[in-house]
């Protein structure tokens, strides 16, 4: 009887992070359909009030206004495609880590159409409901070595 208790927590526990890895790629296909719409306010209601947006040779924009703010001057830019591909997603207690890689293909005001892509780094928290703590992106020179 013991032996049977253990294990329906350890599947119990199982079955809960395989939820909470579903609602947090919901929340990263969203964030990608909202950055293809150009979305700036939407965009920034993922993120939690101290939440911060990165990348590299970056300085951090802290709070969903700012990153807001940030995110408007791009009104002018079109993004064809934008999709995050999660590597691994962890969780530990309220929090969740989920890594991968994203590809953008966007027309630039001056008409050229330009491929980025690169790997993220995304920190969340859980307060009722998922909310990005810090959005980190590392890009690459060369897109053969993304992984999608």
């Amino acid at each position: 009887m013991k032996n049977l208790l253990v294990f329906l927590l350890i599947a119990l526990a199982s079955c809960t992070n395989k939820g909470k890895k579903k609602d947090v790629e919901i929340l990263l296909d969203r964030y990608s359909s909202f950055i293809k719409s150009n979305k700036p306010d939407s965009i920034a209601s993922l993120y939690a009030l101290d939440g911060k947006l990165s990348g590299e040779g970056q300085r951090a924009i802290t709070s969903p206004d700012s990153i807001r703010n940030f995110l408007k001057g791009f009104a002018y830019f079109n993004v064809l495609e934008y999709k995050f591909t999660s590597d691994s997603i962890f969780f530990k207690q309220d929090s969740a880590f989920a890594t991968g890689s994203y590809f953008q293909k966007v027309i630039i005001p001056a008409g050229d159409t330009l491929e980025l892509g690169g790997e993220f780094s995304c920190k969340l928290v859980y307060m009722k409901g998922w909310f990005i703590k810090n959005l980190y992106t590392f890009n690459y020179r060369d897109l053969k070595h993304l992984k999608l």
